[in-house]
């Protein structure tokens, strides 16, 4: 045991050499690097029934991932067969989130609902309320209103139940 070290911190040192050793990225909670490597091992990370002495996370090949890394590979191949150069020198990496443990994702998610119900229903009463918080929606389907942009809605300019998509409502 280092001087002026107390057991537990040496034994927190050993389980993060172990981790280490193992593959693990051993970070700090108040230094997360979510782009650091594939499996992450957080020290006293935040939980509802108190700090965890390590959290682990592995990001691997989910299906989410799998379906967004073959969009962008199809895309990567779709730009090499039209561009001139094919030099392509951007990453693109993908961070996949749960609202479950992400609750901040539930906020764009109930603003694109509010917006889907316009288009679906014709209902507007949820996005009324939201509509401040809504700076540009666009309506690509409205071919008609595209001569002056008269498909882009705006907090000023919002979205009414003649949006919805089909047979117009009386």
């Amino acid at each position: 045991m280092p001087p002026n070290q107390n057991p537990e911190q040496a034994a927190r040192d050993r389980i993060d050499l172990m981790l280490a050793e193992s593959g693990w990225i051993v970070q700090d909670k108040n230094k997360i690097d979510f782009n650091a490597g594939p499996g992450l091992a957080v020290r006293e990370y935040p939980t509802d029934t108190g700090p965890a002495d390590y959290a682990l996370a592995e990001r691997g090949k989910t299906t989410r991932n799998h379906v967004l890394e073959l969009a962008v590979a199809k895309a990567r191949e779709r730009f090499v067969k039209k561009s001139v150069s094919a030099e392509i020198s951007s990453e693109v990496v993908f961070n996949v989130q749960n609202p479950r443990t992400e609750p901040l994702l539930c906020v764009p998610d109930y603003l694109a609902w509010t917006v889907q119900r316009v288009f679906e229903r014709g209902e507007t009463r949820h996005y009324d309320f939201m509509r401040e918080r809504i700076s540009l929606v666009v309506d690509l389907y409205d071919a008609e209103r595209y001569e002056g942009s008269r498909n882009y809605y705006t907090p000023q300019r919002p979205l009414t139940a003649e949006n919805k998509l089909g047979p117009p409502v009386s």
